[in-house]
């Protein structure tokens, strides 16, 4: 069994503990399940900043293959459905690199983007990313590139 992160559209209820089975076992199919190792991976396909998912703690089981940090499984059990505060919190514990991938793909509120810079304020990388993908500064690598 595999732990990971997948995530939902938005009120769609999955019930906590419940394993649900696909009978696929193509590869990478259209049916069976996937989800991913890395939680800034689970927002890849979703529009985090227009769209509300919900993001849960999942494990796999009959996993039938390996993509990169992406798992595709026969069976999928809901471990728990994360709350918002949650999913900030892991992210803030996140190295640079996988806290930069977050900041690209998932909408933060204006006291939560303090947050971010609060906790990484010694990381240009960081700020940069949270001005680009956060506050829309467009220009930011350009000034970057300028200095």
């Amino acid at each position: 069994m595999i732990i990971g992160f997948k995530c939902y559209n938005k009120g769609l209820v999955l019930e906590e503990g419940k394993e649900y089975t696909s009978e696929s076992n193509s590869k990478f199919g259209t049916e069976g399940f996937h989800f991913y190792a890395n939680i800034e991976d689970s927002f890849i396909s979703f529009d985090c900043f227009n769209d509300e998912v919900d993001v849960y703690l999942v494990a796999g089981s009959k996993i039938i293959e390996v993509h990169n940090d992406m798992y595709y499984s026969q069976n999928i059990t809901i471990i728990k459905k994360l709350t918002r505060e949650e999913v900030i919190s892991i992210a803030l514990n996140l190295n640079e690199i996988r806290v930069k991938r977050f900041i690209s793909t998932f909408g933060l509120t204006k006291d939560e983007i303090e947050l971010f810079k609060d906790v990484f304020l010694y990381s240009k990388s960081v700020l940069d990313t949270i001005e680009y993908y956060q506050e829309e500064d467009r220009d930011v690598y350009k000034r970057t590139l300028d200095k």
